[in-house]
């Protein structure tokens, strides 16, 4: 067990040491992206991540979009999606649960932006998961 912990550590220092040679730029995007990650059920806004990397919401966004070519508020939105995404196709829970453990106010508004952001409802996109397995 020492030993995976240890190799574990050497990977993640590893891991650090090649994401100080990015360009400050890069490091930010990358920083954001693991935030968001870790984060994008409770967070939702651009000003949330940036006052977690303690930057203004212009320079994060403009640091995002120099880095990725998209907007950051569309990396929050599409990891959101995701997340939706693969609950609808791997667990049976009804959409209900799925809103509310995706801390959505109600089923309606998680359907109207799963519809707005996939161009289908939650549940074709549950039927067209089951119809492929």
């Amino acid at each position: 067990l020492l030993a995976l912990l240890y190799r574990g550590q050497v990977l993640f220092q590893n891991q650090q040491r090649r994401i100080e040679q990015l360009p400050r730029v890069r490091q930010l995007a990358f920083r954001f992206q693991n935030l968001v990650n870790q984060h994008f059920i409770e967070k939702r806004t651009l000003g949330d991540y940036a006052a977690l990397l303690h930057i203004s919401t212009n320079h994060l966004s403009d640091a995002v979009r120099e880095a990725t070519g998209q907007p950051a508020a569309r990396i929050i939105v599409e990891r959101l999606l995701v997340e939706a995404q693969n609950q609808l196709a791997y667990s049976e829970a009804e959409m209900k649960e799925i809103a509310y453990s995706l801390q959505f106010s109600s089923p309606s508004h998680f359907g109207k932006f799963f519809k707005k952001e996939a161009g289908i409802t939650p549940l074709q996109y549950r039927q067209q998961q089951q119809a492929v397995k």
